[in-house]
Parts: structure tokens; sequence; C-alpha cells
């Protein structure tokens, strides 16, 4: 355990010097962000002039919701978005590399590399979310907090296993397939209000596949919106994807035959 933090503490120190260097690639960095919330902004602000709420909420609620789901995304990129460059360190031969380390391969694939754009990121939309919450008036009291923070770290929690289970799939296709983006797109269901969707769809969103725990639920407990109870069987269903991912994961990886074999 001690060894593994050691090492790890090496890796991130790396990574941050590396970044370091790199000033032209963060100042680029934070043009991207503000480029992306610009657009997604400006589709929103279209939307609103053809209509005036969704399912009852209204802009800065809708926008509220976007926030909340950016900045749990960026935190899984943070935490875990070096897991898309699984693919390109199994064709370099990176991953051979790493299994002979001695840290668990799911940690290290974790802090291989680090991207400052997440940072960026939480930054631009923590300043969204006030932005909304001073428009629509709203004061978030320290119980609302906590519990906004609790469903948003379910939230990173479920897309981490479900980001690391679909990885799985590219030791059964010869590394030439995963579900990664498919799983990226349905996270974005998470940045609308729960009630524009069919009753099956919606039940599942919130308990089967509870991806609503990224942007909808969070911003739900601040706003108060809608009716909706939290399930705390989803807090058991999180917990029982963690440790699926896992198992799935390192018992897919035991099919990887390494660069030589190909």
């Amino acid at each position: 355990m001690i060894k593994n933090i050691g090492i790890t503490a090496a890796l991130i120190k790396y990574n941050l010097k590396a970044m370091s260097s790199y000033k032209k690639d963060f100042i680029i960095g934070i043009i991207i962000v503000l480029i992306n919330t610009l657009f997604s902004l400006l589709f929103i602000e279209v939307l609103y002039n053809n209509i005036n709420t969704i399912a009852n909420w209204n802009k800065y609620e809708i926008i509220l919701i976007y926030a909340i789901s950016s900045i749990n995304m960026a935190v899984y990129n943070i935490v875990c978005g070096n897991y898309r460059s699984l693919k390109k360190y199994i064709f370099t031969g990176e991953l051979e590399t790493m299994l002979t380390k001695p840290l668990n391969i799911i940690l290290h694939l974790k802090i291989r590399e680090i991207d400052v754009q997440p940072v960026l990121d939480i930054v631009v939309y923590v300043a969204l979310l006030f932005f909304c919450l001073n428009n629509l008036n709203v004061a978030v009291s320290t119980p609302v907090l906590i519990k906004t923070l609790i469903l948003s770290a379910l939230g990173v929690m479920f897309m981490s296993s479900v980001m690391l289970t679909s990885l799985s799939f590219l030791f059964y296709t010869r590394y030439t397939y995963t579900p990664y983006d498919s799983v990226i797109m349905i996270a974005q269901l998470a940045e609308y209000p729960v009630n524009i969707y069919s009753g099956i769809f919606k039940n599942i969103m919130l308990t089967v596949f509870p991806v609503t725990l990224m942007g909808y639920l969070p911003a739900n407990t601040i706003l108060m919106k809608d009716s909706i109870p939290f399930n705390r069987a989803v807090v058991l269903i999180v917990i029982i994807y963690y440790f699926a991912s896992r198992i799935i994961f390192k018992h897919s990886l035991r099919r990887y035959d390494g660069i030589g074999s190909w």
C-alpha cells in the first residue's frame, strides 16, 4: 500500500512537471473550454427563443443542470479521463510496460497521464453555476450542498465504473472497438429534466442506469423543481457497478496477449 502511494505520487509529480512545460497548450485549453461553453449556451439560448420552458424548467434552470453535469464530467476526466488512452497504450506496447510495474493496473491507467483541460472546465462551469444561482435568486443551504455533493460523487463513481467496463470490449474485439464514446453521449441525457423522457426510460435513468446522478438529480436537489424522491437503492446499485467493473476489466485483461503476438 505504501509502495503504491509512493509510485502514484512520483507519477503525478512527473506529469505535473511535464504539463508546466507546455504553457501554449494551457492557453489553448482555456480557449477551447470557453468556445465549447459558448456554443452550448448559444444552443440553449436559441432553444429558449422558441419555447418558454422544458418540462417546467426555465432557461437558467436548464443551464444549471448543464453546469453541474459539466463539472461532474470534468471531475471524472481528472480522476479517470485517461481511461481513453488504453487503446493507444495497447498499440504502442506501453500497456506491457505498465503491467510489469508494482502498481494496480487500474490506478496506473488513471494517473499515467494528466490533462489540464478538465481543471479549466471546472473553473469555467463553477462560475456558470454561480451565475445561474444568482439569476434564479437561489441560496444553497449546507444540508442541500452536502446532499448535492454526495449525489455528484455517486455520479462520478457510476461513470467511472461504466467507462472502465466499456474498455473491456477492447480485449474481445482484438483491440479495435470500445463503446466508450457512445457512453459519453448517453451521459449527456443527464443535462435535461428527466420528465421529458418516457416512463420506462425515465425509471431506468433514475435507478438501473442512474446517469441522472451526473446532472439532473443534483440540480433538482438544489431547485426542488420535481417531486422525485431519491431512491436509496441507487447507492447500492452504484457500488455494485463499481466492483463489477473492476472484476470485468481484470478478467478481460487476461485476454491481452501482448504486442509481440499481433
